[in-house]
This record gives C-alpha cells, sequence and structure tokens, in this order.
C-alpha cells in the first residue's frame, strides 16, 4: 500500500477518508461548514446537542471546483514555466532540478523549509526564476487538488476488478499518474488535459494492480 508520504504535492489529508462521486458528471453535494455543532431540534425535547462531523479530507480537497480549459492551460503554463526556472536555478546557482521543486513546492504547501542553495546574495534574474518557481509549484499543486476528482472517478472504475485492492491506495497511485502528466503535458499539440492526464492516471492504477494483485485487466474499448 502506497503512503501518503510518496506523493508530497497533495499531503497527508488526502487519504484519510473518502467520500466519492459516482461519475465526474454528477456534483457532489457537500454539507456546508456553517453551523457546525448546532443541531435543529424540537424546543419541547431537551435533547443535547449533537456536533455534526466535519467534512472528510478528501472531500475538502475535491471540493474545489474543476478547472474549465482555459484555465487547465494557464495552470499548465505556470507549472511549466516554474519546471524551467528548476532547471535555470540548478545550473547557474547550484543544487538539484528535483530539490529546488520539492522545496518550492513545500513552501506552496505552506510548509517551512531550506532552498538548496541560500538565496540570500542571488542576483536578479536568479531571483525572478525563484519568484517563477515558486508561482509553478503553487500552478502544479492547485492543478493536482482540482484534478483528484477524475482520479476517484478512474479508480472506482477499477477497484471491484482486484480483490483486496484498497481505494487509498488506488487513489495514490493515480495521483502519481497525474503528477506525471502534468510535468509530460505539452499543450502545443492540442489535447486536452484531462483526456491526457485519463492515460497516465490509468496507466499507473493498472500498472499497480498487475503487479500487486495479479488480475487480468482487459484494455479499456
Amino acid at each position: 500500500m502506497i503512503s501518503a508520504k510518496t506523493f508530497q504535492a497533495v499531503e497527508e489529508l488526502v487519504l484519510s477518508e473518502f467520500v466519492f462521486p459516482d461519475t465526474l458528471e454528477d456534483p457532489e453535494v457537500f454539507p456546508t461548514p456553517e453551523g457546525w455543532g448546532v443541531k435543529e431540534v424540537d424546543e419541547d425535547l431537551a435533547v443535547e446537542e449533537v456536533p455534526e462531523p466535519p467534512l472528510s479530507s478528501l472531500a475538502r480537497v475535491t471540493k474545489r471546483e474543476h478547472p474549465e480549459h482555459e484555465e487547465q492551460l494557464w495552470l499548465v503554463h505556470r507549472a511549466r514555466r516554474g519546471a524551467r526556472a528548476a532547471e535555470v536555478l540548478a545550473a547557474e546557482a547550484g543544487g538539484e532540478v528535483k530539490a529546488w521543486r520539492l522545496w518550492a513546492r513545500a513552501r506552496a504547501l505552506g510548509r517551512n523549509s531550506e532552498p538548496p542553495v541560500p538565496l540570500r546574495g542571488l542576483p536578479r534574474p536568479l531571483r525572478l526564476e525563484v519568484e517563477a518557481l515558486l508561482d509553478g509549484e503553487a500552478a502544479f499543486v492547485e492543478a493536482v487538488e482540482r484534478n483528484l476528482r477524475l482520479v476517484v472517478a478512474v479508480a472506482k472504475r477499477y477497484l471491484n476488478k482486484a480483490p483486496g485492492a484498497e481505494m487509498e491506495a488506488l487513489v495514490a497511485e493515480g495521483t502519481l499518474g497525474l503528477m506525471r502528466a502534468l510535468d509530460l503535458f505539452d499543450p502545443s499539440l492540442g489535447h486536452r488535459f484531462s483526456t491526457y492526464a485519463f492515460y497516465w492516471i490509468r496507466q499507473t492504477i493498472t500498472r499497480h494492480l498487475s503487479k500487486n494483485h495479479l488480475v487480468y485487466l482487459p484494455e479499456e474499448q
């Protein structure tokens, strides 16, 4: 089973509890945060107030609206610009590309982290690259979170095909595929990101199932 630590972009809160949509087209109905802890009761009945449970972790994440095509492209553009900035920083300031991206991703998630190279004293062009990197990883994290509905929908299709498969493991693997799709997607080819991401999400999930459960998974028609 994949630990939540495997993918640092979506944090541990993604895997704690799941509320799944039946399809991508049918919107989920979530309880509103207003009024938690206050439950309407008959005034004539002396019933102690019962607190409402908070939104589940995945429900809080997937509550974010799925991006439209143009917004999806804008998020991808910013993420690609950030990835290029990481390469420039690694080449001219030192450190590894992966280390720069993980540092910026941690910052996007609100975590304290030391950069691969001290930022003090960097020339202005490189400081601009740092800003582009931070913006790019923030867009990367947002794109992952806002496309989690697609991961959940694909994972549900395969849940019953492998006895013993666990939903959190399928979602974890699918999220890795989504992250891979974000790194490789090229908007200039004219494809929709959702179509491209679906391919990579399905690839990682089916690879996980065939490797860990040894079941036959027929090709999608």
